[in-house]
């Protein structure tokens, strides 16, 4: 019966602590398996666990230089399974660096723990998926996803040349970069500009140009990357304002079991609709609300209320009108 991968780097790494000078043939008995396979599982075990093996050509058979052992994980069936299934889910980092450094993460765990999981590593997408259809972006974002990697962790200003899709412009301008994230499959970064003197985010596929400068920065104190990103109720910060919404019973239960926004509070009706309030982005809370159709409706600030009677407007018309293809 063959012994399970991790076993066999385990017990290889005892026979080279002993005194002796092991050769393949006798590691090979030892290990029930092929003089090939010991030797394959050797380089392994020098490129991936920086094993110090040396062959002895005196001795005719391998040693280490130093004091070195290979150690087992602690983990359960589960544990893996679950540590797998997360490397496994590497979509929304297609494109960036980690895309083949998580590839390769779950090749490797796959082979090393592939005697402990009785699951296939095929079936774990049909077990779990984190954000299993993210949108794809078009443009290659490597580049700019390493400079911005290496300008955080080293805190080094970056210059950028970017386009911005609401107005149709491009700007240069210099940004001291704090946190990359992930929204729906698209990549943003955050960071003080020193155009505009505030926080702001920028999308990687949009930015045209970048390099990291020689200056040097300080986060400012009071920022917490969790904290900035779960401010906005999408993806836009600032702009906000205090916020009234009226959902109605069929919408209810949706709004009212999850957490949309970090200051969202509700108010029960006697009719079981409920009236939220939140401080967000206006222009994202138009727009969401949009999404709820005629189960919601916006009762404060009468200026967005206003805002969204127009569009419904806009649409109507829009629908009235013929157009090619109908």
């Amino acid at each position: 019966m063959q012994k399970n991968v991790l076993n066999r780097y385990f017990r290889i790494s005892l026979s080279l602590q002993g005194k002796g000078f092991p050769s393949l043939e006798k590691l090979a008995t030892d290990c029930e398996v092929s003089v090939r396979t010991i030797k394959r599982s050797i380089q392994v075990m020098r490129d991936e666990f920086d094993a110090p093996i040396e062959y002895s050509p005196q001795y005719k058979g391998y040693h280490l230089l130093h004091d070195w052992s290979f150690q087992l994980p602690n983990l359960s069936e589960k544990e893996l399974i679950q540590l797998l299934m997360v490397t496994s889910t590497v979509k929304q980092f297609h494109g960036t660096p980690l895309e083949n450094t998580f590839q390769s993460i779950e090749k490797k765990l796959n082979a090393i723990f592939s005697d402990y999981i009785t699951v296939p590593s095929e079936h774990y997408h049909t077990i779990l998926s984190l954000n299993p259809n993210p949108v794809q972006i078009k443009k290659d974002i490597h580049n700019s996803f390493s400079i911005l990697m290496k300008s955080i962790t080293n805190q080094k200003t970056v210059w950028i040349h970017y386009y911005t899709m609401s107005n149709h412009s491009e700007s240069e301008r210099e940004v001291d970069p704090y946190h990359l994230y992930n929204k729906d499959g698209i990549w943003y970064f955050c960071g003080y500009c020193h155009t505009r003197q505030e926080v702001r985010d920028f999308a990687l596929d949009r930015i045209l140009k970048i390099k990291m400068l020689c200056k040097s920065f300080k986060k400012l104190e009071d920022f917490n990357p969790q904290d900035y990103c779960k401010s906005s109720l999408h993806i836009r910060k600032g702009g906000s304002c205090q916020c009234t919404i009226w959902f109605d019973p069929i919408a209810a239960p949706y709004i009212r079991e999850r957490k949309w926004h970090c200051s969202q509070t509700i108010q029960e009706q006697t009719d079981k609709s409920i009236i939220l309030e939140l401080n967000a982005n206006q222009q994202e809370i138009k727009e969401w609300v949009l999404q709820h159709s005629y189960h919601a409706k916006v009762l404060q600030p009468l200026s967005l209320q206003k805002e969204i009677q127009s569009e419904i407007t806009k649409m109507m018309n829009l629908y009235k009108k013929n157009h090619p293809g109908t």
